[in-house]
């Protein structure tokens, strides 16, 4: 089964909670001020994308995948990154809050934390 490529799209304001993001590789894309708290991203591909001002509180990321992707001033709270799929997993956090995530047994040689809380 082949998964639906997502290229180049600018996502602004959604709400993913009532609408789940689709499942597919998302290449390129930006989302901005997008809400996915508590939804389902498993499996879910993103390769050079930017999420800027967006709530991934408590988010499912079992086999997700996350290659130079960047996170700017988003609340992360409660976030297991140790099931994401490690393989080319390179993240930039800049102003994030990631309170309470875990990043158990994560090779973080390629990860940016920039004025990000971590408590």
């Amino acid at each position: 089964m082949n998964k639906e490529l997502i290229e180049q799209q600018l996502f602004t304001k959604q709400d993913y909670t009532e609408t789940p993001l689709s499942k597919g590789d998302y290449d390129t894309c930006n989302f901005r001020n997008c809400n996915f708290a508590g939804t389902d991203l498993s499996g879910i591909r993103f390769l050079d994308c930017t999420f800027a001002g967006c709530d991934l509180s408590n988010v499912k990321m079992l086999k997700s995948s996350f290659q130079e992707t960047i996170f700017k001033e988003c609340k992360m709270l409660g976030l297991h990154f140790e099931n994401c799929d490690q393989l080319g997993m390179t993240v930039r956090f800049e102003k994030c809050k990631l309170d309470h995530s875990s990043f158990y047994q994560v090779k973080l040689n390629h990860t940016v934390f920039l004025s990000t809380s971590l408590k």
